[in-house]
């Protein structure tokens, strides 16, 4: 009798498993893909909800309103009048259609409109503000056959009280877009998208296809993330600061959202020092520069002290005065890899004058020392 030759080719059960498994692995594959795919088409529908702000735009600061925002480098920055509460802030797109206004003083506006509504298409909180803001997007119908596109930065308050719901559309609703100012200084402030062309409540669009469609635009979709980039002073941690030349980066606080640094009195080299091999950087905010106190708010002075690197540690006096080096306390020095970082604090705060408040750079120089205290590699080395 032939035996079988059992090394070679299939028998009809072991097909049958073959084409099984192949089945499963396909339709595996369509899964995932289906899931991937409606994933991505979610995303991209909320995508210009909670923006992510690019690091490489331009930052402005109102010393009086207590807040700050970015945007990008072609957009242009103009000053719309000012007053003794600080100049109202154009921020214009490159074709000049669309313009972030922000206004750090506004007092004795009210109202109502029985006969308008709402259609809230979005309302995001803002990625660097506290959750006490929103970003909201929609259509007010003026109840007269004319309708305003609406994309302002409100509080949580408001959205609650005027009952507005993503998607949805409230009645009895006038919108007025305003925030307390952080500081605690008077009037209240506002930061929304604006249509320099005239379409806004005095000349609104005249169909809400008409409004929802100027709301997607490009230009108008980048300054909704100017919206979102918002930060107020107070709070709690808003942001990393990075110092790349150092390698090291530290947690911001709510104080302290538009930290600046330079080269200390612009010395662009590494020095020699009895520290060793030793680099300094100089401390500030830009919102202190911006007040025009004049060179002692600088960065490159120090106006809140400054940050060493160096290769030995620094000397402090002992029980007996003499001078013995420091150990690293991972809160006021630090050592990583071969460099230590300390922070000096400033002799005597010389940043004063011109808009900067009283107690505004005493306040702005402890939260950085607090900051301090969370110094880390960045991991770039």
């Amino acid at each position: 009798m032939t035996k079988r030759d059992t090394n070679l080719g299939f028998s009809i059960v072991e097909a049958l498993l073959i084409l099984v498994v192949i089945g499963i692995l396909g339709f595996t594959g369509w899964f995932v893909y289906h899931s991937r795919s409606a994933a991505n088409k979610d995303y991209a529908q909320t995508a210009d909800q909670a923006p992510v702000v690019n690091t490489s735009w331009k930052r402005y600061c109102s010393s009086y309103g207590g807040v700050c925002f970015s945007y990008p480098a072609n957009w242009k920055e103009s000053s719309a009048g000012s007053t003794t509460n600080g100049a109202r802030i154009n921020i214009t797109s490159p074709s000049g259609k669309v313009t972030v206004g922000y206004t750090p003083f506004i007092d004795g506006i009210g109202g109502a409109c029985p006969e308008c509504s709402f259609k809230a298409l979005s309302i995001a909180r803002p990625t660097g503000a506290p959750s006490s803001l929103r970003v909201v997007k929609g259509v007010l119908d003026n109840g007269s056959g004319s309708f305003t596109a609406i994309y302002d930065i409100m509080t949580e308050q408001q959205v609650a009280q005027l009952n507005l719901v993503a998607g949805q559309t409230a009645s009895n609703t006038l919108v007025l877009a305003l925030f307390d100012n952080p500081s605690n200084n008077p009037g209240q402030e506002s930061l929304s998208v604006e249509n320099p062309e005239g379409n806004n409540v005095s000349n609104p669009f005249d169909s809400e296809n008409a409004a929802e469609s100027w709301l997607s635009q490009p230009e108008v979709i980048t300054a909704g993330k100017i919206l979102s980039s918002i930060q107020q002073k107070g709070g709690s941690q808003v942001g990393t600061l990075n110092i790349g030349e150092m390698s090291v980066n530290m947690q911001l606080s709510g104080q302290i959202p538009d930290v600046v640094y330079a080269n200390y009195y612009n010395a662009d080299t590494t020095v020699t020092s009895p520290y060793g091999e030793l680099f300094d950087i100089g401390i500030s905010t830009q919102s202190l520069t911006n007040a025009g106190g004049g060179v002692g708010c600088s960065a490159d002075h120090g106006a809140l002290g400054q940050v060493i690197e160096s290769t030995l540690p620094p000397t402090a006096p002992d029980a007996n005065g003499a001078y013995v080096e420091r150990t690293p306390d991972n809160k006021t020095l630090f050592q990583i890899g071969k460099f230590y970082y300390w922070y000096v604090a400033p002799q005597n705060i010389g940043c004063e004058g011109g808009q900067v408040q009283a107690g505004q750079a005493e306040a702005d120089q402890s939260a950085f020392a607090k900051a301090f205290t969370t110094l880390q590699a960045d991991g770039s080395n």
